[in-house]
């Protein structure tokens, strides 16, 4: 008797799960190098990360999350991830793997558009990148209270940081203008 619970159970599961509506991915944006898509999905915060297939001929983007709430929420409630690729998308076919839908791809917006506060010919991506990882860690010694970390957005990296409050209700961050001034002032040199 238990088993065949545990079967009606188990087929129970499999009937939900096979009527749960699929997440939708509703845009995807190539970076600037092509192997990097940032992909817009209906998940209502259910998604955890986007699981990736690459082929020669196709890229399957599969997010996770049911879409359960998507039904009253739709394209109100979505979820952004920016997605590595190993090789650059090139003439690869976008695919949901959820529906099998294919995903239309919006080219990376020109060079010259991009927030870049830096000489391109004197600071390098790779220069950047360094710049932002010793800003997260002077922030995090001055300021021990501080919790900093990289960003990555898809045509550039950023850093953000959290503090609680103090007693008064406000967050006082001294640190990121002397941060600011040690790491990322030279570069604008």
């Amino acid at each position: 008797m238990r088993v065949l619970g545990a079967a009606g159970v188990l087929a129970g599961v499999l009937a939900l799960t096979a009527c749960a509506p699929q997440t939708e991915v509703d845009a995807a944006e190539l970076s600037l190098d092509g192997t990097r898509v940032a992909v817009t999905f209906d998940s209502c915060n259910e998604a955890e990360p986007v699981q990736v297939e690459e082929s020669e001929d196709e890229v399957r983007v599969t997010p996770s999350g049911s879409g359960g709430l998507v039904e009253l929420a739709g394209d109100d409630c979505q979820d952004y991830v920016v997605v590595q690729l190993a090789d650059p998308l090139g003439d690869r076919a976008l695919v949901n793997g959820a529906t099998g839908a294919a995903v239309e791809v919006a080219p990376a917006p020109p060079e010259s558009t991009l927030d870049w506060p830096y000489d391109r010919d004197r600071v390098s991506v790779v220069e950047y990148e360094a710049a932002l990882d010793d800003m997260v860690a002077c922030l995090e010694d001055e300021d021990p209270l501080i919790d900093a970390w990289v960003t990555q957005e898809l045509n550039w990296l950023g850093w953000d940081f959290a503090k609680e409050p103090d007693e008064n209700g406000t967050v006082e961050a001294p640190a990121i203008a002397v941060c600011e001034e040690q790491v990322l002032t030279p570069l604008r040199g």
